[in-house]
C-alpha cells in the first residue's frame, strides 16, 4: 500500500474530477493533478480504481491524523453523493470497466497457465478481478451483466482449479475487507504450469 497521506490526496485528486469524468466518454481518466515530488505517479481515474483506493484508505484510518479522518468521512459521502447524483451514467461507466476488466484479467490467466508469465506478478494483477466485485454492484442487472457474470464464474473456475491456497497476499490491515469467502482468489496464488 501506498501511503495514507499519498492516498488521501489521491482520492481528493480523484473525487475531484470524479463528475467530469462519469460524462465523459474516456474509460481510463488521466488525472489533471499531480503527486508531490518524489512520490509514485497517479493512476487513471476508473470506478474501479477509486473503489479499491478508498478502501485502502478505510484499512490506512488509524494511521491518519486525527484532522485527516474528517476528510476520509467528506471523501466517501462525495463519492457517494456523486454516484447517486449520475446514477445511469454511474451505471454505463461501470458496465464498460467490467467488460475491460475481464479481458485484462483473461489475458493474464491465459498467459499465466500457457507458460507462466509475468507470474511474479499476481499480487497487482489480481486487482482487476478484486475491482470487478466492486463495480458489479454498481450497474443494472441487464443480459450484458448475466453474460458478464457468466465469463467472471469461469475465470474463477479456470483459476481455483489450478490455485494453491495460503496466506492473504495483500498488506495484512486489507484482510478485513477482503474475507476469504467472497474473495478466495486473494489467499494463495496459482500454480505454475508444469513444464514439459
Amino acid at each position: 500500500m501506498h501511503t495514507a497521506g499519498y492516498n488521501l490526496a489521491l482520492a481528493q485528486c480523484m473525487l475531484q474530477e470524479l463528475e467530469a469524468y462519469l460524462l465523459s466518454q474516456e474509460l481510463f481518466w488521466p488525472l489533471g493533478c499531480k503527486p508531490t515530488q518524489n512520490d509514485p505517479p497517479y493512476p487513471r481515474l476508473t470506478l474501479g480504481n477509486l473503489s479499491l483506493l478508498l478502501v485502502e484508505l478505510d484499512a490506512q484510518e488509524e494511521t491518519l491524523l486525527p484532522a485527516q479522518r474528517p476528510q476520509l468521512r467528506a471523501l466517501h459521502r462525495t463519492h457517494e453523493k456523486i454516484l447517486n447524483q449520475w446514477r445511469v451514467a454511474t451505471e454505463n461507466k461501470a458496465t464498460r470497466e467490467i467488460g475491460a476488466r475481464i479481458r485484462l484479467w483473461n489475458a493474464y490467466l491465459e498467459d499465466f497457465f500457457r507458460e507462466g508469465m509475468r507470474s511474479g506478478s499476481y499480487a497487482y494483477e489480481v486487482r482487476n478481478r478484486v475491482m470487478l466485485e466492486h463495480l458489479v454492484p454498481l450497474t443494472q442487472q441487464d443480459d450484458q451483466i448475466r453474460d458478464h457474470l457468466q465469463q467472471i464464474a469461469a475465470l474463477d473456475g479456470k483459476l481455483l482449479d489450478r490455485f494453491q491456497p495460503g496466506e492473504f497476499i495483500w498488506d495484512e490491515p486489507l484482510q478485513k475487507y477482503y474475507p476469504h469467502g467472497p474473495f478466495p482468489f486473494l489467499y494463495g496464488h496459482p500454480r505454475l504450469p508444469r513444464s514439459e
